[in-house]
């Protein structure tokens, strides 16, 4: 069960504990899961001193879904939603009041997809809390020289941080990679309705090991905005970014910038 899914149900104890602690504080009110699996952690945040007055878990998979239903029948704290996140989520925050958090064990095919979703939520939550591949998590808390889209993404709204790692024994059926929990604190009004800058990373990390010039001059070219290279190289100076650099050797602020630069001149 669950493979077809990606699911691998956590059966460490003490892992289970340190991810339950780390979701559950005095002023959370509201939380939702993401394939909550057999409902181990729902139970324990539960039964948590700090636990939320609200638990929404979103189950895909029509048999895990009855079982959890069945399991925390009569438990008002607990609503269990049939269906795919990505699809949901906008709908189901409609509905929260106060601060909330989001956390769960995501799989590997749609965390990219997952982050842009909550990126693009009306509310977005006060924190995530994601087990994800050990890949995954080191890409999320990346600076430069090491940027990379996810990163560059992840950090115009929210603080990546990589809380510990998980190996693969700690998993049934085991995965074939280790895994990472991570955390992103996700700051109110950062980031909030800035178009121009996703577009700026799309741009730039496209081919992530052509120069920022290359990117640039592709992006342009895509969007009939025919320059010649040695001027966007001036506009470039003009905003202290070295042409001949790749997009992973630059900051958030860089790319800010640059987004700046390529709204004026695609207008």
């Amino acid at each position: 069960m669950g493979k077809r899914l990606g699911q691998h149900f956590l059966r460490d104890a003490h892992i289970r504990k340190k991810i339950v602690d780390s979701v559950c504080s005095e002023n959370i009110k509201t939380l939702i899961e993401i394939g909550p699996g057999h409902g181990e952690l729902t139970g324990l945040i539960l039964n948590h001193p700090k636990g939320p007055k609200r638990i929404i878990i979103i189950e895909k998979d029509a048999r895990l879904f009855t079982f959890l239903r069945k399991k925390f029948e009569g438990n008002g704290s607990i609503e269990v939603v049939h269906g795919n996140a990505l699809s949901l989520l906008p709908e189901i925050i409609n509905s929260i009041k106060g601060i909330y958090g989001i956390f769960g064990n995501i799989p590997y095919y749609i965390t990219g997809h997952l982050f842009r979703v909550i990126e693009e939520l009306k509310k977005r939550p006060d924190f995530l809390v994601f087990m994800v591949q050990k890949e995954v998590a080191l890409r999320a808390v990346s600076l430069p020289p090491k940027m990379n889209m996810l990163s560059a993404t992840l950090r115009l709204w929210g603080n990546p941080e990589i809380l510990f790692f998980v190996p693969k024994g700690k998993f049934s059926p085991p995965p074939k990679v280790d895994s990472a929990v991570i955390r992103v604190g996700v700051e109110k009004g950062r980031g909030e309705k800035d178009p121009h800058y996703f577009s700026a990373t799309r741009a730039l990390f496209e081919q992530p090991r052509k120069t920022i010039l290359n990117n640039l001059f592709v992006f342009l070219e895509r969007n009939g905005i025919f320059l010649k290279k040695d001027e966007i190289s001036k506009s470039l100076a003009l905003i202290e970014i070295n042409p001949k650099k790749r997009p992973q050797d630059i900051s958030v602020s860089s790319i800010k910038k640059i987004a700046q630069m390529l709204y004026n001149l695609t207008q």
